[in-house]
């Protein structure tokens, strides 16, 4: 399921990276990446990007559903609580174990021309700044990853259960059309209350980790707000997100739900 997802969304996830950390505007972008690299360009990163995402996306479903277990076992069943909770530990624990390939797909978007291996790129930024870097923005990423990821799992079971109810169907007889609303409600609130945190997230795998630009996900938030304002500045290149993430997450969500319960 995240592979599927991945590759579909690979060319705008490129492009928005490029627009948060940049002052390009979108078609120049475009421009740039087809007239240096081609057509598939706009895939470059892929490699890194699915080596990061098929066992974040796995360890963060799978731990999803032992937290579910746990706070079940702790007396926690709220419907909307219970993945709020599970899906934000969930999140914050896959992106810890696989962050430096975050990092190191971020910087792969910036780069043009004639592009490194990963492991140059690795050994590169450890030779330039110790291991560290390789975690450099790491906290401001696990707060806003916890936002997003308890936002999406309660939103699309929220959603989920409102169709089930209106229909009066079991989990498992929700249709695939059912299943893919709720993934789209779900990308679009999950992204716009987390998105703040992304365009940080980003500055700071891109920017020098001796001298980080913020200290945090309040005080960066605070700061660009007053140099860039909202719509350019903390929200910028959001509704090209908007294009990335919604089908990515109707893509995952739709293809886990069902393929979790064909194998049961």
């Amino acid at each position: 399921a995240a592979m599927a997802a991945r590759v579909a969304i690979a060319p705008a996830e490129r492009v928005k990276i490029i627009y948060q950390v940049k002052p390009d505007g979108i078609s120049a972008i475009l421009r740039n990446v087809y007239y240096n690299e081609g057509v598939l360009g706009f895939w470059r990163g892929l490699g890194v990007a699915l080596i990061r995402v098929v066992p974040y996306n796995a360890v963060k479903f799978m731990l999803l559903e032992q937290y579910k277990a746990a706070f079940r076992g702790a007396g926690l069943d709220s419907p909307f609580a219970l993945p709020l909770l599970a899906g934000a530990l969930a999140g914050g624990s896959a992106t810890a174990l696989t962050y430096p390939f975050d990092l190191m797909r971020t910087r792969m978007a910036l780069v043009h021309g004639a592009a490194p291996t990963y492991r140059a790129m690795a050994a590169a930024i450890v030779r330039a700044h110790g291991v560290r870097a390789l975690y450099a923005g790491m906290a401001t990423t696990l707060k806003g990853i916890m936002i997003h990821d308890g936002a999406k799992f309660a939103v699309y079971d929220a959603c989920k259960l409102s169709l089930q109810r209106a229909m009066d169907l079991s989990p498992e007889e929700v249709p695939v059309w059912g299943r893919l609303t709720s993934a789209a409600v779900t990308g679009v609130v999950a992204q716009t209350v987390a998105y703040p945190s992304d365009v940080i997230r980003r500055r700071l795998q891109t920017g020098d980790p001796t001298r980080p630009q913020y200290t945090g996900l309040l005080s960066g938030s605070l700061k660009i707000y007053r140099t860039e304002g909202f719509r350019n500045g903390l929200f910028r290149g959001w509704w090209i997100n908007n294009l990335k993430s919604v089908p990515n997450v109707c893509i995952y969500m739709t293809l886990y739900d069902m393929l979790s319960t064909l194998f049961r």
